[in-house]
């Protein structure tokens, strides 16, 4: 019976593939299609389970401890940058490439001693000045303390979730994420319902005990891979990541958009903003996590055929956009029913969420393409966007408007990466 409705998927999926692009299925997209299948299950039980978690905080919190959390989580994020500075997007670059396949040992080896080293440099730079930091941001001691412990969780956990993408170990992954999801919403409910805490940083505390799985199960199954620390790779990662820093820059200004909110807007309005953005971009972020998970790797590895790739991409795209705006408005407004009285139903909110997660998530993909062979154009594109969506937050003080403003500067940027793609294609 499971083998006939596999069979009948894969057909399914075929024809899906012939009408859509015009011709079957590549070797390569078969094996694309059986390492996202993994990925897709995985995600989608993870990212339920993550939902529920969400729900459930957001009711027992209420808008204005949800704010406070994900100001907490806008401000671990940012740091992020700090401790990773670019070694997991770089270890999959590399990891990844066909020309390194003989040395993914070392490259995974040297790239988690880099991100340790960098880890405690900046734990020591921030024990030094920890005051100074926490007067001159006006921060609590317990929300900074805990803001970089849960940052350098969440970086091991990007690090590592990296890796096991680029190996392909995608259905090992996949147990992974869940059992990291379901470690969360357990601890979750321990500390809010059977100890009846009611503060908002036991949620970081249960988010953080399941990245501690995930770091401890990540680390055992690509514990066979390492090898010996190299300086030659390390200087390959060095070149690769200095463009990366500067990319940090910018991912830093943009995982700091809720901490901004919270800030000029207050946080009674960030936990309304935090409750839509969880509905709506939870699909889109766990979807593209999913889709990107096997994606860049493959693309990397494929990169004789990207101008194909991008031709693929544009025409789903443009078919999805319809369907994923109505899926994503109807999914938002029930998710926000059941997170209580206290959040507001808002239409503009539900469309201009729905619109704002796809074009974020086409602008990040293409992003990604660029950033293959194009570090350096694509790291001082997504600056500029990122600076002018913060710059709009200050300016503007209207989540309405704030919304409109980042649909169109995601698609002007769009447009500029997908210019300078052509560009590069046809020059090779």
């Amino acid at each position: 019976m499971i083998k006939n409705l596999k069979n009948r998927l894969i057909s399914l999926t075929e024809a899906i593939h012939l009408r859509v692009f015009g011709h079957e299925m590549s070797s390569e997209m078969r094996e694309f299609l059986k390492n996202l299948s993994w990925s897709f299950f995985g995600g989608v039980i993870a990212s339920g389970v993550m939902l529920i978690l969400t729900i459930l905080a957001g009711r027992k919190l209420g808008p204005e401890g949800f704010g406070q959390y994900n100001s907490l989580l806008s401000f671990a994020t940012a740091l992020t940058f700090l401790f990773l500075l670019g070694n997991d997007t770089g270890s999959v670059r590399y990891l990844s490439d066909k020309d390194h396949q003989d040395e993914k040992g070392k490259i995974l080896t040297t790239s988690l001693a880099m991100v340790l080293i960098q880890s405690i440099f900046f734990g020591l730079v921030v024990f030094f000045f920890f005051d100074f930091i926490k007067e001159r941001f006006s921060f609590e001691s317990n929300f900074l303390f805990l803001g970089i412990i849960f940052s350098l969780l969440l970086s091991m956990k990007a690090l590592l979730d990296g890796y096991l993408r680029s190996f392909h170990l995608i259905k090992k992954q996949s147990f992974i994420r869940i059992l990291d999801a379901l470690l969360a919403i357990i601890s979750f409910s321990f500390f809010y319902y059977y100890l009846g805490k009611v503060e908002y940083y036991f949620y970081a505390v249960a988010v953080s005990a399941g990245a501690i799985l995930f770091i401890i199960l990540g680390l055992f199954v690509v514990s066979n891979n390492f090898a010996k620390f190299s300086f030659k790779h390390a200087k390959l990662l060095l070149n690769y990541n200095k463009f990366l820093i500067l990319g940090s820059a910018a991912g830093f200004i943009m995982s700091l958009e809720r901490y901004f909110i919270g800030k000029y807007m207050g946080t009674y309005e960030l936990g309304i903003y935090s409750a839509y953005y969880s509905a709506s971009f939870l699909i889109i972020a766990n979807l593209g996590s999913i889709f990107m998970n096997v994606f860049w790797p493959t693309a990397i590895k494929e990169k004789g055929s990207l101008e194909a790739i991008v031709i693929k991409l544009n025409k789903l795209l443009l078919r999805a956009f319809p369907f994923w705006i109505l899926l994503n408005s109807v999914f938002t407004y029930l998710i926000i029913l059941t997170m209580g009285k206290d959040y507001v139903i808002n239409i503009w909110y539900i469309i201009l969420f729905a619109i704002s997660s796809f074009v974020a998530f086409s602008f990040s993909t293409f992003v990604s393409v660029l950033n293959i062979d194009r570090i350096k154009e694509s790291v001082i594109i997504s600056l500029f966007c990122y600076l002018i969506l913060l710059i709009l937050i200050v300016a503007l003080h209207s989540i309405t408007y704030y919304l409109i403003g980042q649909i169109l500067i995601y698609l002007f940027f769009s447009l500029i990466v997908q210019r300078r793609l052509v560009l590069n294609f046809s020059k090779t």
